[in-house]
């Protein structure tokens, strides 16, 4: 036996079959591969193959069959629907722009913690145009293909009516990630911010749902599990939940980011020392002020002046006086004028 196209034939056949097919047999030749045929299911399924292949050599040459053997307004279809879907991906992520950009335009925190490792927010009206070109383009398509025609509508409608609480800049911006992620529901970052809005709103319950759905998309990347664990401790410490807020620093703190990111870095241990401090764990909130100031020597003005005009640092200081004496004399250099 011998391999051919996917099926295996009779070794002293295969040259009698491929002269079968191709009609280069003498008649008694013919009469003997006919009759093995009837006996041999293996040979008669390699000769279906060939010819099939044999009209498909055929048609490649004759443009009319090969044309007429194309569903052209299936094709077509295809196709639209191909470039509907990439348009439908880009306006999934202008939503994310603009709602992320609106959102920590109204967020009153000093620091936010989402910034440092996600890019800038693109500026509104200029992500606000990039859309509205896009939904002129897929509004185009949608004539070809209507699929994506209640998207579209629901899009246009979000731009014409987001001037109408211009004051509550949070809110639209939840509005436009929110419509993200109905248009692709897998994508972590617009529920990271999603997540974020939600705490600026004090909607906790709706804000550790959508963290928690970060963390289970497998879509997510680890710097998206990372600032999704961060949001998490954040929402601990505002509901008081400080033992939970520590598991969630310190699981950021194993990360790699912390690496790559040096900032980030001050910004956790800062978390640690902050949370550890308020769950009346002084001696581990002193360790983290101290790992604070030894492995960021030339950043002491700074982190200075950072920690002093957190609210939070000094709502501790004025609460806790054995925590404030302790640290004073523990580390005077936060303490210098």
């Amino acid at each position: 036996m011998t391999k051919s196209t996917g099926n295996t034939t009779c070794q002293h056949f295969e040259q009698q079959l491929n002269a079968f097919v191709d009609g280069e047999l003498e008649k008694l030749e013919v009469q003997r591969v006919v009759e093995h045929l009837d006996k041999c299911s293996t040979c008669r399924l390699y000769v279906d193959e060939l010819r099939t292949f044999a009209q498909m050599h055929r048609d490649c040459h004759d443009s009319e069959a090969l044309l007429r053997s194309i569903d052209a307004p299936a094709m077509f279809q295809n196709i639209t629907g191909t470039l509907l879907d990439e348009k439908i991906s880009k306006l999934s992520e202008i939503f994310y722009q603009v709602g992320k950009a609106f959102v920590l335009k109204g967020s009153k925190q000093k620091r936010n913690i989402n910034k440092e490792l996600l890019t800038k927010p693109k500026p509104i009206n200029v992500t606000k145009q990039k859309a509205k070109r896009l939904l002129d383009e897929t509004s185009e398509l949608t004539k070809l293909n209507a699929s994506y025609e209640k998207v579209l509508k629901k899009a246009r409608s979000f731009f014409r009516k987001d001037n109408r609480n211009r004051n509550d800049q949070v809110a639209i911006g939840r509005r436009f990630l929110e419509e993200s992620l109905t248009i692709d529901p897998k994508r972590p970052e617009p529920r990271i911010y999603l997540g974020f809005s939600c705490i600026l709103e004090r909607r906790y319950d709706r804000a550790r749902e959508q963290l928690r759905k970060v963390l289970a998309q497998p879509e997510a990347s680890e710097e998206n599990r990372v600032i999704a664990i961060q949001n998490m401790g954040f929402l601990n410490v505002l509901e008081k939940r400080y033992d939970d807020a520590v598991k969630c620093f310190r699981e950021v703190e194993k990360s790699e980011l912390i690496k790559k990111q040096p900032n980030f870095g001050y910004r956790i241990l800062t978390d640690l020392a902050t949370a550890y401090a308020k769950a009346s764990n002084y001696d581990k909130s002193i360790e983290y002020f101290s790992k604070i100031v030894k492995e960021f020597p030339s950043k002491v003005v700074e982190i200075r002046k950072d920690l002093f005009a957190m609210e939070t640092f000094q709502n501790l200081l004025r609460t806790h006086a054995v925590f404030r004496e302790k640290l004073e004399k523990r580390i005077p250099v936060l303490f210098a004028s």
